[in-house]
This record gives C-alpha cells, structure tokens and sequence, in this order.
C-alpha cells in the first residue's frame, strides 16, 4: 500500500462489523468497504477483544445469537466510556420483552430483520450525523 492509500485508510472512519451470519458480514463488508474502514467480529469473545480499540467509530451488531453477552458486552461498553454508536440489527421476539427493552436503551438505532441494504446505510448515515467524528 503506498503513502498516500495508508494515509486515506487512517482518515476513514471504523466500523466494527459483528455477525455471526459470514453471508451479512461479506455483503455489509462489500457494501461499506469503499467508504470506510471494516474490521470483523464473529463472537462475543472477539467483539470484546475490540472495546479497546478507540479507532472504531461505529459498530454495526447483527444481534442475532449470544444475545445475552452482547447485550452485556454493550453495557461494559457504555461503563468504560467507548463512545462508539450501535446499529443494531434485531429480530423481534415478542417472547422477550426485557431484552427489547434493554437494546432500545443501548444502542443508537434499532432496526428489525428482516432489513434491506438500504436501510442500514441509511441508519449508518443518520448515526453518523448525530454522532461526527
């Protein structure tokens, strides 16, 4: 990569790409890719190994297995101060109730699954702007 590539890749902002679902994260990876830096996550113990990172400016959690521990991994999250926003990704369980309303209280927008492309660069968009870099 020459100097001037390295230094474009510094300047982009970093998403955090959680999944485990490989079809999302290589679809979200191709989608994003152009625009920002993306780094992955596939398990709980590998999203914790990035909450010290403080080069990720977003993070987008298909939250779909592990419930649970990601939802703590948010709260750990919140308690150290990551600033980071949250798009998370989230098929309703009206079985639930707790868990809905603890991931409305964590993260920055919400969006229900089935959910289109679109949606969620537009979701990244509007985090973006309330939450510049």
């Amino acid at each position: 990569m020459n100097s001037q590539d390295e230094k474009t890749e510094h300047l982009r902002r970093k998403i955090l790409l959680h999944s485990a679902d490989s079809d999302l994260r290589r679809s979200l990876t191709f989608l994003l890719q152009d625009q920002y830096a993306i780094a992955v996550s596939d398990s709980v113990e590998s999203l914790n190994a990035y909450r010290g990172d403080r080069s990720i400016t977003l993070l987008v959690i298909d939250l779909e297995k592990n419930i649970p521990e990601l939802l703590n991994e948010f709260r750990l999250r919140r308690e150290e101060h990551c600033t980071a926003p949250i798009v998370v990704l989230y098929a309703y369980r009206q079985s639930m109730p707790a868990w809905e309303k603890e991931i409305r209280r964590l993260a920055n927008q919400l969006l229900y699954k089935p959910v289109q492309t679109e949606q969620i660069l537009n979701a990244i968009a509007i985090v973006e702007k309330i939450h510049p870099r």
